[in-house]
């Protein structure tokens, strides 16, 4: 009602960004909003391709890092590049993003960071570290971005 537009990140499913895109116009119409959405695809795990996603952007007001995936990672015997690509999806990509919308905020006098974790973070899922770990770090991420206060 205050006129938010949504930016959806999505890579690699054309199809369920436009269905995504699609419904979000036409809950915005049917309740009487303008709004401009759109879609910008960025890999998580790329920091070159967060910073192209976030030069795109002029404004931001919330960010909502929500990016995850799971990939099997035994602790005795998980596979490098796998472990690697989870942590570089639901971690650090994350505290990427998280720089650049601060960086944003401090611009415009204000914004807010909702982080996406998972009861993993505090209770492990066997046969998933890496995932556990990402989640661990992002609700750290969260706990210290929480006393960042940036208002007009």
């Amino acid at each position: 009602a205050e006129g938010a537009s949504l930016i959806l990140n999505h890579l690699d499913d054309d199809a369920g960004a436009c269905e995504t895109l699609s419904l979000l116009r036409k809950i915005s119409a049917d309740n009487g909003f303008i709004a401009t959405h759109r879609v910008l695809e960025a890999d998580m795990a790329s920091e070159s391709a967060i910073n192209a996603m976030f030069d795109q952007i002029s404004q931001l007001d919330i960010l909502v890092n929500n990016a995850g995936m799971q990939l099997k990672t035994p602790g005795h015997d998980f596979a490098t590049p796998a472990f690697n690509q989870v942590l570089a999806v639901d971690l650090i990509g994350p505290a990427f993003c998280a720089r650049r919308a601060l960086q944003l905020f401090l611009q415009q006098g204000g914004g807010s960071i909702i982080n996406t974790t998972s009861a993993q973070e505090i209770i492990p899922k066997p046969e998933f570290l890496a995932y556990s770990i990402a989640k661990g770090g992002l609700g750290s991420l969260t706990r210290w971005n929480m006393p960042i206060r940036i208002s007009a």
